[in-house]
């Protein structure tokens, strides 16, 4: 088995323990993006007030969905090393 192998394994193992973290990761990432099609619809035409207003609107709410999605893959990520540590025999095994 090679390292690349076992981080698929623990990836399915993480989002089956957890999914209500993989699932809120996965809607804020994908979610964030829509604040960035409604920026370029505005920048469509002229810009006014209003426009800027609902672009910076957009762009705090991109920051943040972005933040919460960084913060939950962290988690997922300060696992990994334990879990590579715990399956080091593993991947000794099957390189030789």
């Amino acid at each position: 088995m090679t390292e690349k192998e076992l981080r698929k394994q623990y990836n399915k193992e993480w989002k089956n323990r957890r999914p209500r973290q993989h699932l809120a990761w996965l809607i804020c990432y994908v979610e964030a993006w829509v604040p960035v099609v409604v920026v370029l619809i505005q920048l469509v035409g002229g810009i006014n007030d209003q426009k800027i207003g609902i672009i910076a609107v957009c762009i705090v709410i991109f920051v943040v969905l972005e933040v919460i999605s960084a913060i939950l893959m962290v988690a997922h990520m300060r696992e990994w090393p334990k879990y590579l540590e715990e399956n080091k025999e593993r991947l000794k095994s099957s390189n030789k």
